[in-house]
């Protein structure tokens, strides 16, 4: 019997009372160069209408300065499986992440 459920719950109920710290005090806390492809179909964050709004929450966002960016988009069109529901928006942007990488 799969006891993958039970290992996630443990896993999340774990986090809230555990949260993870670096092992390390530089920033970004996430060192190498990341790359964020949104959808506006997501209902986070609530009142963002826009693919504009949807950068500016994200870049002005909680989460930001943990990452090294380098390339950030959203699209109107896509779900959770987007690289199968709009594969030339999510191919799109791997190419442009890895293009000012050059």
């Amino acid at each position: 019997m799969n006891q993958a459920i039970g290992s996630s719950i443990r896993m999340y109920r774990n986090a809230v009372r555990y949260p993870w710290v670096p092992s390390h005090d530089r920033r970004p806390v996430v060192e190498p160069p990341a790359g964020f492809t949104f959808l506006l179909g997501d209902a986070y964050p609530p009142g963002v209408n826009t693919v504009e709004e949807r950068i500016a929450a994200f870049e002005n966002g909680p989460t930001r300065d943990s990452f090294n960016v380098i390339n950030v988009n959203a699209h109107m069109k896509g779900g959770h499986f987007v690289h199968y529901e709009n594969p030339e928006a999510f191919a799109g942007d791997l190419r442009e992440t890895f293009r000012k990488l050059r």
